[in-house]
């Protein structure tokens, strides 16, 4: 699926239960609805070469393990395995072969620290060391180099501005199982962001992440923007800089590159 976008939510007309799936070329401005399939709020939702999976989210009135698959060249969708653990309002990111999902709700809407790594070309889950701190409505951004970063979330209680980030292993063992080569944890610290943010969109572009809109205290809808440097050998945090922010204030978007 080269030079097109896909796109998946609700209609702004219609019926709000179903989620409609389009394309779009941007070089011809053409788009196209490709299906219509029932809506799962809180899901998360990743492509993966020309498949489209829908990760946990509320089904029955509570968070669920179940996945499932849309092929946008056949337009047909079918049940890819569950994961261990129902989850919803999870970040999840494609990184290399696999993707990762990082915390979110649980079954019983509690905040969770549970991170699970998805084979889709063996359609199989293995559990990955659980976050720092447990968050739900994250972002999560994977970098070239397999680094992936965890960016703000809240609990009930607090909203974040805090980040972590883990090397993604080549290689996991089925148990999930990690050990560092010379110490310390699976996932590290990274540079906080200047505002705690949750629901928001973020993105990598050359070497750099970008994160954008969001909630943030007393429930507000932001428009700033801020992009951060990975942590290097020289600046082990890394840093996150503000830059120009949006014309409008959003929550629950995309942001592409």
């Amino acid at each position: 699926m080269e030079n097109v976008l896909v796109t998946i939510g609700t209609p702004r007309l219609g019926d709000r239960r179903e989620w409609i799936l389009q394309i779009y070329d941007p070089e011809n401005d053409k788009d196209a609805i490709i299906s219509r399939i029932k809506r799962r709020k809180n899901a998360a939702i990743i492509m993966y070469d020309d498949q489209i999976f829908i990760i946990g989210g509320i089904g029955r009135d509570r968070n669920t393990n179940l996945v499932k698959a849309f092929s946008v060249k056949t337009r047909r969708g079918r049940l890819a395995a569950s994961m261990s653990e129902a989850r919803g309002e999870a970040s999840a990111s494609r990184v290399g072969d696999a993707i990762v999902v990082c915390g979110g709700s649980g079954v019983e809407y509690e905040e969770l620290a549970s991170c699970e790594l998805f084979l889709p070309k063996e359609d199989r889950w293995i559990p990955l060391p659980p976050l720092a701190q447990a968050r739900r409505a994250s972002a999560s951004v994977a970098i070239p180099d397999g680094r992936l970063f965890v960016i703000g979330g809240l609990t009930d209680s607090e909203y974040f501005s805090c980040v972590e980030y883990c090397c993604v292993p080549e290689q996991v063992s089925e148990s999930g199982h990690w050990q560092p080569e010379e110490g310390g944890s699976f996932w590290q610290p990274a540079a906080s962001m200047n505002r705690a943010r949750c629901f928001l969109s973020a993105c990598e572009h050359a070497g750099y992440i970008f994160a954008a809109g969001g909630l943030s205290h007393s429930s507000s809808v932001v428009k700033s923007v801020e992009m951060f440097q990975p942590p290097t050998i020289e600046n082990p945090l890394g840093q996150w800089t503000l830059v120009q922010s949006m014309h409008q204030a959003r929550e629950e978007f995309s942001l592409i590159s």
